[in-house]
């Protein structure tokens, strides 16, 4: 094996490692980044006095949240291209945060009305 003017002998082939950190890097990082948005609305909720939440404004978002989590493992473990990635894991938390706001919006729209 060899890189340039470098060369290492070795009889063992590349693990998987690196892309099982890629696809949990991804995975923590959604699931910090929702996290940290919760705490903001809910701090922000209880500061303002706002009546509790509804079970969907909890369950939708959990759920995008998931999904976005399994785009981004499953892109991590589908391709090695770092660049393709990161445009699938932002492309499906895009969409799957879009939907969960759009949802809890109607949902919201259909109990209130």
């Amino acid at each position: 094996m060899g890189v340039g003017e470098l060369c290492q002998d070795t009889t063992t082939k590349p693990g998987d490692a690196p892309t099982v950190q890629l696809a949990a890097g991804r995975a923590l990082l959604i699931v910090g980044a929702v996290f940290l948005r919760g705490s903001g609305w809910l701090h922000r909720r209880r500061a303002l006095g706002a009546p509790p939440a509804r079970t969907s404004q909890i369950l939708v978002p959990m759920a995008a949240t998931f999904v976005a989590v399994a785009v981004a493992v499953t892109a991590a473990v589908a391709t090695d291209r770092r660049r393709l990635v990161l445009l699938l894991t932002a492309t499906g938390c895009a969409m799957a945060w879009t939907a969960s706001v759009l949802l809890v919006r109607r949902l919201a729209g259909v109990r209130t009305a």
